[in-house]
């Protein structure tokens, strides 16, 4: 933040991937987090789950409280409770790796019913897993991705997905950055994005 501040004292054009809270306005583009979340949780409870987790990065970045928001008004409108210590599962607590920790997580009688996975590598470590137990995934635990292509329509079985366009974003960060140069106003060069969404 001191960084992005220094910038701005020194009028030097700059555009951030991603939302700050930086209190004057800058440029950025973004994917809209908090729809992620929202649509992502309520995929998990409209097939009927009651107890989901989520992985996700560092709270010191500003998407993750922004994803943590969505799934939290989707939990609401359902009526369940969504604990964030206790329901989310934070990249820095995978000691070793995902296949792992979710083998340890489901092998208990009361595991969760539905995994809201932040990537492909943490879901690809779910489902490997849950295979590892013989759970049957969109059956006894469903699972939906955040994802960055098409690699999980590859999995077996294929999950649901929530698609992040980074070559649409990219462009739009060059496009911005350039417009920033010529002297247009930062307010003016803010965008957000929603994810698409992949059934399967």
């Amino acid at each position: 933040m001191q960084k992005l501040s220094y910038l701005q004292e020194k009028k030097f054009p700059f555009i951030t991937f991603g939302q700050t809270e930086l209190s004057t306005p800058h440029a950025f583009a973004d994917i809209d987090n908090y729809d992620l979340g929202y649509r992502g949780a309520t995929y998990l409870y409209s097939h009927g789950c009651k107890n989901i987790v989520m992985t996700a990065s560092s709270v010191d970045y500003t998407y993750t409280n922004h994803k943590y928001f969505g799934v939290k008004r989707a939990s609401m409108e359902y009526g369940i409770d969504f604990d964030r210590e206790k329901q989310t599962i934070y990249d820095y607590q995978i000691s070793s790796n995902y296949r792992k920790y979710f083998f340890e997580l489901f092998k208990k009688d009361k595991h969760p019913d539905g995994v809201f996975c932040g990537s492909e590598i943490s879901s690809l470590g779910c489902l490997a897993a849950l295979n590892d137990l013989g759970i049957k995934v969109n059956q006894d635990v469903f699972v939906i991705n955040i994802e960055t292509c098409d690699l999980p329509s590859f999995y077996l079985p294929p999950i649901p997905g929530l698609r992040q366009n980074f070559h649409s974003i990219g462009t739009v960060l060059s496009k911005y950055l350039v417009k920033l140069i010529e002297g247009e106003d930062a307010k003016k060069l803010q965008y957000i994005e929603k994810a698409t969404f992949y059934a399967r």
